[in-house]
């Protein structure tokens, strides 16, 4: 139940703040941890954001997951920004985790 309530305050306020900062990088964080379709969901959209750094976060949170249906997002977070550390990292866990 508390996963639930703190993923929906986390999209809140990612919804109703979408420049980057610091604090929301420490929230995305925090969605790798809570695992459920909510917080998968907002990680994927996250994976779109503007800012390189916040994809990159999305990205290994993301990974953390361990979901295959993650790797499309990681693949086009890819493209879009080159092999960041944290990319590879979260398609090398799911590539183990679901070989």
């Amino acid at each position: 139940r508390f996963g639930e309530t703190a993923v929906a305050q986390i999209d809140r306020m990612l919804a109703e703040n979408p420049a980057f900062d610091e604090l929301k990088v420490g929230l995305i964080a925090v969605l790798g941890n809570i695992k459920g379709a909510e917080s998968f969901r907002i990680l994927a959209r996250m994976t779109e954001h503007e800012n390189p750094y916040v994809v990159n976060w999305a990205a290994e949170a993301l990974g953390r997951h361990h979901q295959p249906e993650a790797l499309p997002y990681l693949q086009k977070a890819r493209e879009r920004l080159g092999a960041l550390s944290k990319i590879a990292g979260a398609m090398e866990e799911l590539a183990k985790a679901h070989p």
